[in-house]
This record gives structure tokens, C-alpha cells and sequence, in this order.
């Protein structure tokens, strides 16, 4: 078989039990779904080799639900993602679980490498999925419960970064970070799925069947006391315990289709569960099946899980349907597998990482259920908290934008050149910026201070939530002209990188709140005001907080922005008054320069001199020929 299949599953094969590592390679036969009418013929074939004694592994997405409810709406599938994917081997290689994801369990590394594996700077996560802007979609939601069409929604999103890391060593540190019950590993061709879910969908021994349904969450705390007041607050949570409750009630009555009539109870109800970043509520449903029920009428009962859906779960699939452009895939379908001692075990697949590794961009689905009681501000929070599993496992880091606005008296300075840049940069990552939204974030933030001099951060989060930040500025010397910048006094120092940039990186040409790289840079040129960077060709970009003009055969220039930079407002604001022009300037030429200027929205234009770092009290700074360091 041509196509490169290794699976690892971290699962409890009986419920209660702890999780068995089983590793599983060269399948006998492969089922892949690609269209609907095929996915119960697959899972029919698949399941029926289990009960001949094979090992049966794989999943289904969750846009797969149409092949067993016809009235099921779901968003449009992956063009190149399976809707369901089985895989027969004859037996698994089972190692102890109880250091999962250490470097003894047989995680092959050697083979199949993405490209720049060794890299271990860490991504940026920016979001795509919501049609509409998050506020928007959670108050279209409570419409609809106003109106009697749903109870509550599942609304989710994705979160993209890109990243060379072997999967293997990803999935290595998702399980330390995570410690979920229902992990797996499945390397599928050019596909890798990393999921480390603690919620089961169902587990089936002989003619049991168990589910697990798991809908409430919040925080942990690093304080014990805090700690202890947010598992009391999930507790007593009347909108968590609502949210978990309105599931029990539509699990139970989907057990009920395929369960012997008055078998189906909650064995435990609102029950607590700790996690590394959340605290989480599941309860427990189970039933005794009726003779005849097989796989795909367990699915048909139970697919999707409502806890991924919402109540009742035909509309608020239609809701979600509507609201969603980005398919879900694998995220909240399910992942398990068919043992031949009549077993089944199924997660349901959330905190789970999707790549292909001739792209190595990697997808995560996160959502939360909204019901009238939400608030964008706490379902976002919610969001946050199911994404740290990625930000824990140094993986990726949530972002936000960011812009650092001066106001003056009641006046902002450059707002055009912010808010463009802003909705600019929320268009490339997907993120539903209403700009009416951050008009009206600004224009409260400036009726907030009217008088003085504020420095304003202007935060725009992955769901389009604005938020500001105010604190006093000092009354400093200010001005936009180059010409007047010779005048402010003794030019600052700067320090010149001794590591270039690389131009393709997205995160260069957008300011998000991740400052890591910028602030290692400065970090690296103690006593300098600023550090130039340069690209992999020798050319110069710009400062780490501030853009860069010179002065050559007295003409003042900036560099181009696809040398690989900020597009600052200041820069932009002199460019569009022909103040500056642009122009590549190598590091061969930085000692030609005449004069160097540093331009920053906030703090204006600075007269600054460029050396090399770091220096002596006798070097002599770059374009300030008769100026020594001191």
C-alpha cells in the first residue's frame, strides 16, 4: 500500500479504566469516504471486520453527518479531507501509557520530517471560521432562543498557524500539556491529526454503551484558595449547569433510539473534572443496547455529539451551519476504534490539531455553547482557555492586533493610518473587524480622557472584539518632520541585529501583541535605544518598535515594505506627504548614510545614529562619522 499510515491511540479500551498506548502500522485495508452515500457502506465493511476478529481504527468529521440524517445541515467539507477513514490491521503493538508522550513510546521521528523540524520558535495563531463577527453570531444565537428555535448553540471557530515541528514531538507535548483521557496520533498520508480530547463519545463493551457528555468550564487558578473558588463557581453556575443539563436531556433521549426501552440512566450528573488550564463538567449517561443495534445505528442515534451541537441538535446545526464558513473536518466529529473482543471506544474530537505536511499550516477548532444567559466577553473567555492546551505545549501563541495610538487633548493622532492598518490586517487573517466597532471603541476611549496626553492601546481580538487601554503619556517633545527632528537634542544609539529577518514570515508586515522576537532583539544590545534589522539579503527593514528613514544625496528615504516590515502610520502618513520615498538600503551602504531618523505613531520622528554592537567609548557610530559613543 502506497499510502503512509501510522496511527497511535492513547485510549481506556473498557470505560473507567486508564488509557493503553496502541500503535498500529500497515493496515490491511483502507475504507476511505469522500462522499456522503459512501460513509455508512464504509463504516458497515469497517465495523464488520472488527466482529471478524480484526483491529478497525479511524474517524469520521463531523460534515459526515448527512450519511446517517439526511435532514442533518452542516457547513461544506474539505474538498481534500475524508468525511470518514477506517483502516483494518491484524493487531496493535501495545506499550504502558503511564509516561505517554515520553521519548519511550515508540513516536518514530527519524522518518517522514517535516522541513525545519529543529525550528523551535514559536508560532502565531490567527483566527478564520465565524461569518460574522463573534458579538454579532453569540446575539443572532439569543434571537433565536428568543424566538423558541433552539436552546443553545455550539458556535466555533478555527485557529490556523503554521509550524515545522515533527508531529511526533507535537503530539509528544500536547499529551504533557493536556493529560487527556482520549489521545491519538493518526498519520494518514499527507494528513496528520493530533487529538488530545477528554470527552468520550461513547464506549461500548458487549451490549453497554456509555457516554460522556462534557459541556461547562472554567479557569484554573495558580492560587490554591482561587483555584478552589472556581470549581465552586462551576458548581453553582446556574448558565453552566443549564448548558450541561439541556445535553443529558438530548443524549438521553438519542440513547433512548437504539437502547432497550427503560435501560437508558444518568449514572452521574454535574461531576467535576480537573485539566491542566480548565476545569470541566461532564455527566454520565449510559444504557443497555437492544440486540440488533450495530455501528452505524449507534452513529445515526448519536452523531453528532450533542455536545458539539447544541438542543434541539437538527436546529442548532442549521444555526451553526449558517453562522460557520470554515468546515469543521475531524473537529467535533469523532475519533476511535473497533476492537475484536467486541469493544468500542470513540472520543469526541475537540482540542484537536489538523496539518498537512506539504503546506505545515496547522488548524485547531475551538467553540463554546451559547444559550441566553452569554456574553461575547465570557464566551470569548472561554475560547482563550480551551486554546491554551497549544500555548501550554509550545506550540503556537494566541494573538491579538495591536495598536499603540497617541491622544492628545481629546485629538488622536494618525487615526486614519491606525484604523486602516488595522482592518487591513484583520482582512488577511480572517479576523471580522467591524469597523463600526472600532470607531466606537475609540470614540468612548476618547470621551473617557479628554484633556492630557494618553498612549492608547488599541487591542482587536481574533473575534473582533475592540478593546482600549489608556495610560498617561508624558508631555514629550513632539514632531513629524524630518526637517525639525534635528533639533531634538543628542541622537539616541541604535544597535544593528546580528540576525536577519526573514521576508516571508507573515507576522512581520502585521502588529500583533506578540512582541517576543522584537523584545529578544533588544534584549540582545543592552544601552541602545533600538535595534536595525535586516533581511536574509543584506537589506534593511526597520527598528523592533519604530520604522527607519535616511537621508542619501539629500533626499530622505524609507525602506520598501516587502523588504519586510511594519507598515508604520508614521512612515505611511510622510510617505502619502511625499516626505520620504522609498528605497532598498543595503548594509554595505549603512556607513554612506548621511542621517538617520526613527519614526514611531506615538512617540514621532527621533534623530538616531547607527553602530555596531557592541560598542567601546572610542567607536565612532555609523553616519555620524565625527560623533563618538558615550
Amino acid at each position: 500500500m502506497n499510502l503512509s499510515v501510522r496511527l497511535i491511540y492513547d485510549f481506556p479500551l473498557t470505560d473507567g479504566e486508564p488509557p493503553t498506548r496502541l500503535v498500529f502500522a500497515r493496515p490491511r485495508q483502507v475504507w476511505c469516504a469522500t462522499r456522503a452515500e459512501e460513509v455508512v457502506g464504509a463504516m458497515e465493511h469497517a465495523s464488520a471486520r472488527a466482529k471478524a476478529g480484526a483491529w478497525v481504527c479511524g474517524f469520521v468529521s463531523y460534515e459526515a453527518a448527512p450519511a446517517f440524517q439526511p435532514y442533518y445541515r452542516v457547513p461544506p467539507r474539505f474538498a481534500d479531507f475524508p468525511l470518514a477513514w477506517f483502516a483494518e490491521f491484524t493487531a496493535p503493538a501495545q506499550t504502558s501509557p503511564s509516561d505517554a508522550g515520553s521519548s519511550g513510546h515508540a513516536i518514530d521521528r527519524t522518518s517522514d520530517v517535516w522541513p525545519g523540524s529543529e525550528e523551535r520558535d514559536r508560532a502565531r495563531m490567527w483566527w478564520c471560521g465565524l461569518a460574522q463577527p463573534h458579538r454579532v453570531v453569540v446575539e443572532g444565537i439569543r434571537q433565536s432562543i428568543a424566538r423558541g428555535d433552539v436552546y443553545q448553540v455550539n458556535a466555533t471557530g478555527r485557529l490556523v498557524f503554521t509550524g515545522n515541528d515533527h508531529p511526533g514531538q507535537m503530539y509528544e507535548r500536547l499529551c504533557r500539556a493536556q493529560a487527556a483521557r482520549y489521545s491519538a496520533w493518526l498519520h494518514i498520508g499527507a494528513w496528520d491529526i493530533l487529538s488530545v480530547s477528554p470527552e468520550l463519545f461513547y464506549a461500548r463493551n458487549g451490549m453497554r454503551i456509555v457516554t460522556r457528555p462534557m459541556k461547562g468550564t472554567s479557569p484554573r487558578a495558580p492560587e490554591e484558595t482561587e483555584d478552589r473558588a472556581q470549581r465552586a463557581y462551576l458548581e453553582q453556575s446556574e448558565k453552566e449547569l443549564a448548558e450541561n443539563l439541556m445535553i443529558v436531556d438530548l443524549l438521553r433521549n438519542d440513547l433512548g433510539q437504539i437502547a432497550e426501552p427503560g435501560s437508558v440512566r444518568v449514572d452521574e450528573l454535574f461531576a467535576i473534572e480537573a485539566y491542566p488550564t480548565v476545569w470541566q463538567m461532564t455527566s454520565t449517561i449510559s444504557g443497555h443496547l437492544r440486540p440488533e443495534a450495530n455501528a452505524v445505528d449507534i452513529f445515526r442515534a448519536l452523531f453528532p455529539c450533542g455536545s458539539v451541537t447544541g438542543a434541539p441538535k437538527a436546529a442548532a446545526m442549521k444555526a451553526i451551519a449558517e453562522c460557520e464558513r470554515v468546515p469543521r473536518g475531524v473537529y467535533c466529529g469523532a475519533i476511535g476504534l473497533w476492537t475484536p473482543d467486541d469493544r468500542e471506544v470513540w472520543s469526541v474530537a475537540i482540542r484537536t490539531l489538523v496539518g498537512r505536511r506539504d503546506r505545515a499550516t496547522w488548524v485547531y477548532g475551538v467553540g463554546s455553547g451559547v444559550t441566553w444567559d452569554s456574553r461575547p466577553a465570557q464566551e470569548e473567555a472561554e475560547v482563550k482557555l480551551k486554546a491554551a492546551v497549544i500555548d501550554r505545549a509550545g506550540l503556537a501563541t494566541l494573538v491579538e492586533l495591536l495598536e499603540t495610538m497617541r491622544l492628545e487633548d481629546g485629538v488622536w493622532f494618525l487615526y486614519d493610518e491606525h484604523r486602516a492598518r488595522a482592518l487591513t490586517s484583520a482582512r488577511t487573517l480572517h479576523i471580522p473587524l467591524d469597523p463600526h466597532v472600532f470607531d466606537d471603541a475609540l470614540r468612548r476611549c476618547r470621551t473617557k480622557h479628554p484633556t492630557g496626553t494618553w498612549r492608547v492601546r488599541v487591542r482587536v481580538s481574533l473575534r473582533g472584539e475592540v478593546h482600549c487601554e489608556a495610560s498617561p503619556w508624558p508631555n514629550d517633545p513632539f514632531t513629524t518632520s524630518v526637517v525639525e527632528a534635528g533639533h531634538r537634542g543628542e541622537p539616541r544609539i541604535m544597535a544593528i541585529s546580528s540576525e536577519p529577518v526573514d521576508r516571508r514570515s507573515l507576522w512581520l508586515y502585521h502588529k500583533t501583541t506578540d512582541r517576543r522576537y522584537y523584545d529578544r532583539m533588544r534584549r540582545a544590545c543592552p544601552g541602545a535605544f533600538d535595534v536595525l534589522l535586516y533581511n536574509e539579503d543584506g537589506e534593511v527593514t526597520e527598528g523592533t518598535f519604530g520604522n527607519i528613514a535616511y537621508e542619501w544625496d539629500g533626499v530622505w528615504y524609507t525602506p520598501p515594505v516587502e523588504c519586510g516590515l511594519l507598515p508604520g502610520t508614521l512612515r505611511s502618513h510622510l510617505l502619502r506627504r511625499q516626505e520620504l520615498r522609498e528605497r532598498v538600503l543595503h548594509l554595505s551602504e549603512v556607513g554612506q548614510v548621511t542621517r538617520w531618523c526613527w519614526l514611531n505613531g506615538l512617540r514621532g520622528i527621533i534623530p538616531v545614529v547607527v553602530a555596531t554592537w557592541p560598542t567601546t567609548r572610542s567607536e565612532t557610530a555609523v553616519g555620524e562619522g565625527k560623533e563618538t559613543l558615550h
